[in-house]
């Protein structure tokens, strides 16, 4: 299972892996998730690694019209700082992953 795998079952029923559903929590599951010891690593999920902390501050931006000014932050502190509560917080983070990911296929980062 990658990353992309992950967060895909992930929104589908995502009490299933955290609860309370929460961007704090989401973030800290996928740390747990990059941890493991047996993880074969790919593309995507170096990709996520390295690029999607500076890939949502833009894509904020662009889409929500709200920036994280801070440097060196967390990618669910820059989602935070353009919503009003974890709920959409949450439903930001499924959004903009998808296409993050469709962003990755097309560049051919997987």
């Amino acid at each position: 299972m990658n990353v992309m795998e992950l967060i895909n079952s992930m929104m589908k029923r995502p009490q299933m892996f955290i609860y309370p559903v929460k961007i704090d929590y989401i973030f800290y599951f996928i740390f747990g998730f990059f941890m493991r010891d047996d993880l074969d690593f790919y593309d995507i999920d170096n990709a996520f690694k390295n690029c999607f902390s500076n890939w949502i501050v833009d894509w904020i931006d662009q889409n929500v019209g709200s920036r994280y000014e801070s440097e060196n932050t967390l990618w669910y502190q820059s989602i935070m700082s353009a919503v009003k509560d974890d709920q959409e917080a949450v439903d930001l983070f499924f959004k903009a992953s998808k296409e993050f990911f469709q962003d990755c296929i097309n560049n051919h980062l997987t």
